[in-house]
């Protein structure tokens, strides 16, 4: 019966702090306290995923090649092992750059979207 006290204590605790960080963020924001690359990146204006993309990009080559190697010398055979070591950096690549697409179009229609705002002004 205690711990479930505690847990909800706990519980009240972190709601309250990501109310008031909440608070905090939209007050400095509507006084301008931040610079823009904060408020861009808070507001979502700014994406961070492509970077964690690129990121999972070489974490992925460096897995097909260690892969391939492993493949090479173990008993999996070595023209699959050094299939794996030439595929495998194209395939994620591949799929990297699907999802790179995305956020390059919705900076493309972002830079639309300010030089129309401009034109109408």
């Amino acid at each position: 019966m205690e711990w479930k006290v505690f847990l909800f204590l706990d519980y009240c605790v972190f709601f309250s702090l990501i109310i008031l960080v909440y608070i905090c963020v939209i007050v400095s924001l509507k006084k301008n306290i931040m610079d823009d690359k904060m408020k861009d990146f808070l507001t979502f204006k700014k994406m961070i995923t492509p970077m964690i993309i690129q990121i999972l990009f070489w974490i992925g080559v460096a897995a097909a090649v260690i892969g391939g190697f492993v493949t090479m010398f173990s008993s999996g055979g070595f023209w699959q092992g050094l299939l794996a070591i030439i595929l495998g950096p194209i395939f994620v690549r591949l799929f990297t750059e699907l999802l790179i697409v995305t956020f390059s179009i919705n900076d493309s229609l972002r830079i639309i979207k300010n030089n129309t705002k401009k034109d109408a002004e």
